[in-house]
């Protein structure tokens, strides 16, 4: 029969409760003696046993057999137990403790509990791995382990699989953010020699801190980088990076900044991004990721606004560091300030009849080293009017007015004044058509539309300039960023989109589109435009032009994912082609299982304009219930000396990665050639 007693401590004023199949109390001592599934609850706490007895006067309690104990951080699997239960202090005998937040594993001869967080733990073992020999696990002699902070443990010994393999008097690890050296990184290269990366983390306060590096190449130099990162009140969030380099061998400094700062504040948004490089080949040296390696520009920017459902203000920089050319022929945004209307009802509308405003407005400021500067101003306001319920006719009309005052860098005095004003209009006609066919639903939507655009910026030209020699200027057309491909148009379009849909939704698409520009000379029938898609069960996407009036391709877009339960494969293939600037790239990225545990990946970027290939890159990572290891090769061809590029080396790398759950992600060791 289970007896059940509450026990009030007037000292710490909390109820305790205690159940068992068979309770004595001793009246004189005040003790009772608990028999057979022995539970005792207090607050956030429950201790359970076979055995056990409890001393009313000093909150005294003593448990064998089975003896499980648990509160909010920790549980804890036991021999005896002997615990004071007011101040929540005691000791475990041959105890197994679990982290409920982090997972972590602790095994000791003893472990003592010192306090509300705290614990003492002595022929101890740390680990994150569930099993009874664990894969890893770091042995000591003595342990203390507060769950507000960290764990210090001394006289350390890192297991795997049972098997010392490195030792050190002491071991600190943080359960949270903690000021200290984190794990180093080191490698070899050749052309660079052994490097060594020493990270240091400060913690500066509850939302701010900082990691210091120092990276040392024993042939090339010494590197220094500092990241600030914070987390501020009314949405504020940011990551600072900064990071030099002096290269002996070389003999060239190279500098890094890269950081994004985002605020949300009601209306006010702050927004910038930086990625900056001074040496354009940086990442062809110092990365093996493959973005980075091919990518052909990098992007600055800063936005700042205010914002209204109906309105929104801003100014806006940007700047562009060209990875493949030289960066002192673009032409860079600095700033831009303009205010757009978002559509917005000047009639009364209904659901079958809508009228809206809508305006862009810009005037924005350009800097370059040897390329096109100066001014423009840019007025951009429309009104949309559409109405009819299963056929729908929808039209817009506005007035773009463009104003320049521009020159080259190169030639200061030829100034340029510009100016362009547009009327545009557009209209189109859709309808929606279903048929069910049973599970399959079929919808297709024809439509109808006409776009027409009086004169456009594409065509102006800097006529006083002097035609320069680099590859920006062979043409003389102005082109300072998106708002220069605004064409003169009268295009009529037909187009039809189909869906297939099941009750999952939809699985396939189709559309075919062709258009006839009335403005143009000659070649007025405008390329054949079809896009098809499939979800299910092959995920595929494909675009095409293709160009009726000389019978030939101008460009393609496809790109095919095949997944499969079996090993859990991934297989994609993609491929980008334009004819008329001369690209076509082709990427593969082909990821397995050959083990439950171990998994391939490979990624391949092939230029088949230039018959090479840009980049190579093979990952294997070998995961384990507690612990990962990755390995990744990654190749990248170097490029010839061109007249507005420098050569670069090809180069290639290993990179070992282990992770242990829990703990975190080290980078162990890299190792590579750079070769010219």
């Amino acid at each position: 029969m289970t007896l059940l007693i509450c026990l009030f401590s007037i000292s710490s004023v909390s109820a305790k409760t205690i159940t068992a199949d068979k309770l004595e109390y001793d009246g004189k001592t005040k003790v009772y003696y608990m028999y057979g599934n022995v539970v005792l609850k207090q607050d956030n706490t429950t201790l359970t046993a076979d055995f056990g007895n409890y001393d009313e006067n000093t909150s005294y309690a003593y448990f064998s057999g089975n003896v499980f104990y648990e509160d909010t951080d920790v549980k804890v699997q036991a021999d005896e137990a002997a615990m004071f239960t007011d101040n929540k202090t005691g000791t475990l005998t041959r105890a197994n403790m679990v982290f409920k937040k982090d997972g972590y594993f602790i095994k000791g001869e003893t472990i003592i509990k010192r306090g509300e967080n705290t614990y003492y733990a002595e022929k101890s073992s740390f680990t994150s791995c569930d099993t009874p020999i664990p894969a890893w696990c770091f042995q000591s002699d003595t342990v203390d382990i507060d769950t507000e902070d960290k764990i210090v443990a001394k006289g350390v010994s890192f297991k795997i699989n049972d098997t010392s393999v490195l030792y050190t008097p002491v071991f600190q690890m943080g359960l949270k953010r903690k000021t200290g050296f984190l794990m180093p990184t080191y490698g070899y290269k050749k052309g660079m020699g052994t490097y060594v990366n020493v990270p240091f983390y400060y913690v500066i306060s509850e939302n701010r801190d900082m990691t210091i590096v120092v990276d040392t190449y024993t042939k090339r130099g010494v590197g220094e980088g500092l990241e600030y990162r914070y987390v501020e009140k009314d949405n504020v969030t940011g990551s600072w990076y900064i990071y030099h380099l002096k290269d002996r061998f070389l003999k060239e400094d190279f500098l890094q900044v890269r950081g994004e700062h985002k605020q949300f504040q009601e209306n006010f948004y702050t927004n910038f991004n930086v990625h900056y490089l001074n040496n354009e080949d940086y990442y062809k040296y110092y990365t093996p990721s493959i973005q980075l390696n091919i990518s052909r520009f990098l992007q600055s920017s800063g936005d700042i606004g205010y914002a209204t459902d109906k309105t929104r203000a801003y100014m806006l920089s940007e700047y562009w560091v060209d990875l493949k050319y030289y960066t002192r022929n673009v032409s860079q945004k600095l700033p831009e300030i303009g205010f757009t209307v978002h559509p917005t009802e000047f009639l009364h509308s209904t659901p079958l009849k809508t009228s809206l405003f809508l305006m862009d407005s810009s005037v924005s400021n350009f800097i370059s080293e040897q390329s096109v500067k100066g001014k423009r101003f840019d007025l951009y306001p429309k009104v949309l009017y559409s109405f009819g319920d299963k056929l729908r006719f929808t039209q817009s009309a506005g007035v773009r007015s463009t104003f320049y005052d521009v020159y080259l860098n190169r030639q200061p005095d030829s100034e340029n004044n510009y100016n362009s004003t547009a009327l545009t209009y557009s209209g189109s006609l859709d309808t929606t058509l279903v048929k069910n066919y049973g599970s399959v639903t079929h919808v297709l939507q024809p439509s109808l539309s006409y776009n027409y655009v009086s004169n456009g910026l594409d065509n102006l030209t800097t006529v006083n300039f002097t035609p320069a020699s680099n590859w920006l200027d062979t043409r003389n057309k102005l082109t300072l960023d998106s708002t220069e491909y605004f064409k003169k148009t009268s295009i009529a379009e037909l187009s039809l989109m189909n869906y297939l849909r099941d009750g999952r939704g939809t699985f396939l698409y189709a559309k075919l589109s062709e258009g006839y520009d009335t403005s143009l000379e000659t070649n007025k029938l405008q390329p054949l435009k079809f896009q098809l898609g499939t979800l299910r069960p092959i995920e595929a996407k494909a675009e095409a032009l293709y160009d009726l009036n000389s019978d030939k391709l101008k460009g393609i877009n496809s790109e095919i994912t095949f997944k499969f339960k079996s090993h859990n494969t991934i297989l994609n293939f993609a491929e980008r082609y334009n004819r008329e600037m001369n690209i076509m790239y082709l990427t593969n990225v082909f990821g397995f299982n050959v083990t439950p545990k171990l998994r391939v990946k490979t990624t391949t970027w092939y230029d088949a304009t230039l018959s090479r290939f840009g980049y190579f890159g093979l990952n294997l990572i070998y995961t384990q219930q507690c612990w990962s290891v990755g390995l990744l090769y990654s190749q990248t061809p170097g490029t010839p000396q061109t007249p507005t590029s420098a050569q670069t080396p090809s180069q290639y790398g290993f990179y070992l990665t282990v992770e242990l759950k829990g703990v975190g992600k080290y980078d162990i060791l890299g190792s590579g050639q750079s070769t010219m």
